[in-house]
């Protein structure tokens, strides 16, 4: 029997600490009777119905995904999702109300849902999170194409509809592989073959590579006599970081008035220099108007004997 920052609660021993842990872990009260497992058995059982009791009182707007009843019976956590904005305290009023003790509602996301459910995952055991995962942190995508893994969700992504929390603990073994192994993309040299790396298993230590002029062949990665990078590999900012510095643009100076200002970028600058030219220019195609003259000239002279 542990008394937690939440109440009494049933615990398991799992290990004998030779110093005490950082934080509120809690207090060993005793070792569970009898009568305490029964106790605990029974709240189990009653789990369902209270789940459905209290999505009785809520309504449609939030979904109860699981309770939890503590073994002093005094206190029981419901765990709730919701896409909209919920009102908590009218809703803990009429909780209380219904179960006659003092209710706690919990929201929980996507992971916690499936921690909070459990289920079985496509490895064929319990879910992680809802047997020894403690702490639920995201997963990133670079985990996912650590492993060689495509984006497909159906590979990618757990019963929870997020990238698989196993791909973060199992990252460092991979990296750990990834350490000796060529990246797709290097040129790699054996003693049958020299070509470009196509794909890489780090978990078989097998290499796809390309020969130029021919088919594409898979080697151990122990046969690799010599690996060169690309001669620029593309570098991407991570999350957070700034992105790197591009050259600047050149100068174009343009005459005249009315000159761009220094921040245009250099198209519009060439496209107001254009503009300027053709404004200090005429068209080629307009006609000069007629001067004086020539108009009393074309008024006094005789017509031809064709037009006669």
């Amino acid at each position: 029997m542990v008394e937690t920052p939440r109440g009494v609660e049933l615990g398991v021993a799992l290990a004998v600490l030779e110093r005490e842990p950082a934080g509120e872990a809690g207090v060993l009260l005793r070792q569970a009777r009898d009568a305490d497992e029964r106790r605990h058995e029974e709240f189990e059982a009653r789990r369902p119905a209270d789940v459905a009791q209290a999505q009785d009182v809520c309504g449609e707007g939030l979904r109860i995904v699981g309770a939890e009843r503590l073994l002093d019976g005094e206190r029981l956590i419901l765990y709730y999702a919701s896409q909209q904005r919920v009102d908590v305290p009218d809703l803990l009023a009429d909780l209380r109300a219904a179960f006659g003790v003092a209710v706690t509602l919990t929201q929980v996301g996507a992971r916690q849902r499936a921690a909070v459910v459990g289920g079985c995952g496509s490895c064929g055991r319990a879910f992680c999170c809802s047997t020894f995962l403690r702490k639920l942190s995201p997963v990133p995508i670079r985990l996912a194409r650590v492993q060689g893994l495509d984006l497909d969700p159906d590979r990618t992504a757990g019963r929870c509809g997020r990238l698989k929390c196993c791909l973060r603990y199992e990252n460092p073994h991979y990296e750990e592989l990834r350490a000796g192994q060529p990246r797709v993309g290097w040129s790699v040299v054996t003693r049958r073959l020299s070509g470009t790396v196509l794909s890489v298993d780090v978990l078989r230590g097998k290499l796809l590579i390309k020969p130029e002029g021919s088919r594409a062949r898979v080697v151990f990665n122990a046969e690799v006599l010599e690996a060169t990078p690309p001669a620029q590999p593309r570098v991407l900012p991570r999350a957070g970081e700034p992105a790197p510095a591009q050259a600047p643009e050149p100068e174009v100076e343009v005459a005249g008035e009315g000159a761009p200002e220094p921040r245009w970028s250099t198209v519009v600058r060439r496209l107001n220099a254009a503009w300027q030219r053709f404004r200090e220019k005429p068209p080629a195609s307009a006609d000069p108007a007629p001067s004086a003259e020539d108009a009393q000239a074309d008024a006094v002279e005789p017509p031809g004997e064709d037009e006669a």
